[in-house]
């Protein structure tokens, strides 16, 4: 729906925004929001505030709070307030009348914010900055590379491979002086209630009035949600179901009717009875548009969605199901110790010289300790820290895509949040599993699943398995499952996924 660059000698690179976009409107000297549609803006006698992105707030009306937040504005209690109490992905921009602007993203920094304060620049896209023709880091390259192996593709702290260009951290704001073009990084804390309660039923109860609160606020809305043949999106399609009356259901294919996440797709949309668009992928004809959107910053497997996001302001507001996994699931480490030995144990296999692995570990002991210092935890628990580092990065690695579907509309992502990530935080290890305990894995959802609508979650998956809890019921469903999984992986051809996973960095590592 919008980006933004700031520049104090004025736009300089253009280029980014000006083929995806077709307003541009200077909201303070060099700060200036490109838009395909009109920008969310909020004034008060003081200062005024621009939404880029999407979302909500809970309990309250959005238009009160955030005027009522810039008529006593005081950037450091103001601006942690809002990223807490705004609800989505999306960037803040408070533009003050004493002559300064405030910029945050989202909690998780799905909405990324990039500057350069040597160039005294800053935009919402990395590909908007001049420094793109500039020379690139080979460590960062590497970087990208191993945490590719470690987790998802993607670069550590504040760094980019762009030497003069860093990235907003969580729990970070961006001051930008507009008579001196001076860039300041300032430094929130976080509170999270972690506190675990005594059963699954209540983080259950708890993670399914946030869902439906949330979605809740768009009831009125022309509305799609993403499905596909997983669990995310199922669950947060049928809650849209129930609280959205006018609700397509969309989905993005190669085309071939065979397709197993548009079979399982088809099957959902039966029941929930709601009608379904169906995009068909074009990766020859859609790759350049992909490579633009997302500045070649996520795989070329991802360009199966280009399609849909042409199409975004066919809707008022679109939902997916980004992060619903990685809150809701057990890790494999216990101990950020156990993380940062493994992850440098996958980094040290790469064929890159090994005098990078110390300053990747480094990097990752560093990322660890800025979660830690800036997220202060009701109960400290470590393996609570090392969730946080995986939401952290598997929300920046989700960053280009959902990003991306703003460009031509507006796109939420329910799990995606604070609310959700300080519930999932709740959640007992106890009622949490891999998909080799079936009886555990994503239990919680599966509850909320159960609650929402059995018959959508009696239907098979990509999983090969219901998405409900072990039962009387499900269990045949789960051992057939588990025997139709065992035929598929040693049968499958790959024939779903027809490109390689390093296609797609080209601005970067080609």
């Amino acid at each position: 729906m919008a980006d933004f660059i700031y520049s104090l000698k004025g736009i300089s690179n253009t280029e980014k925004f000006s083929r995806l976009y077709r307003h541009q409107k200077e909201v303070a000297p060099g700060l200036t929001l490109f838009s395909n549609y009109d920008i969310e803006e909020y004034q008060s006698k003081q200062a005024c505030a621009f939404i880029v992105g999407t979302c909500t707030v809970l309990g309250k009306d959005k238009g009160s709070f955030i005027t009522g937040a810039l008529n006593s504005f005081d950037a450091d209690t103001t601006m942690p307030s809002l990223q807490r109490n705004l609800v989505g992905q999306y960037v803040a921009i408070i533009v003050t009348e004493s002559g300064k602007s405030y910029i945050q993203s989202d909690f998780l920094n799905i909405r990324s914010i990039f500057f350069d304060a040597e160039a005294h620049q800053a935009a919402s896209a990395i590909g908007a900055l001049d420094a793109m023709s500039g020379s690139k880091d080979d460590y960062k390259a590497f970087e990208f590379r191993a945490m590719r192996g470690c987790l998802y593709p993607q670069w550590l702290g504040s760094t980019t491979a762009l030497p003069s260009v860093s990235r907003l951290r969580i729990c970070q704001y961006l001051e930008i002086d507009h008579a001196t073009g001076a860039l300041n990084v300032h430094d929130t804390v976080v509170k999270m209630d972690n506190t675990k309660p005594a059963t699954p039923e209540k983080n259950a109860f708890i993670c399914t009035g946030i869902l439906k609160s949330i979605i809740g606020h768009f009831s009125n809305y022309h509305a799609a949600s993403t499905i596909t043949g997983g669990y995310d999106s199922r669950i947060i399609s049928a809650i849209c179901s129930k609280k959205i009356d006018d609700l397509t259901l969309r989905i993005s294919t190669f085309g071939d009717p065979g397709f197993k996440d548009l079979k399982i797709a088809r099957k959902v949309a039966s029941v929930l009875g709601r009608r379904m668009a169906v995009y068909n992928a074009n990766l020859k004809d859609e790759a350049e548009d992909f490579f633009n959107y997302t500045d070649g910053l996520t795989p070329f497997e991802n360009c199966i969605v280009t399609s849909m996001m042409y199409r975004t302001g066919d809707f008022e507001v679109g939902f997916g199901g980004t992060l619903g996994t990685e809150i809701f699931s057990t890790l494999r480490y216990v101990t950020c110790e156990e993380l940062v030995s493994d992850f440098c144990r996958i980094a040290s296999q790469s064929k890159d010289s090994e005098k990078y692995i110390k300053r990747f570990e480094e990097a990752i002991r560093n990322e660890i300790e800025h979660i830690s210092s800036h997220i202060k935890l009701a109960e400290y628990e470590e393996r609570d820290i090392v969730r946080l580092f995986w939401t952290f990065a598997t929300a920046r690695f989700s960053s280009p895509i959902v990003s991306a579907y703003d460009i031509n509309g507006h796109q939420m992502e329910p799990f995606a949040t604070f609310p959700m990530v300080e519930a999932a935080l709740g959640i007992s290890y106890d009622f949490q599993g891999d998909q080799k305990t079936h009886g555990r894995f994503y239990m919680i959802p599966k509850m909320i699943m159960k609650s929402v609508s059995t018959r959508v979650g009696m239907i098979d998956s990509t999983h090969f398995a219901p998405f409900l809890p072990v039962s009387f019921f499900t269990f045949p469903l789960y051992v057939i499952g588990k025997f139709k999984a065992n035929i598929y992986y040693k049968t499958k051809k790959n024939r779903e996924f027809p490109f390689v996973w390093d296609a797609g960095y080209r601005n970067y590592y080609e």
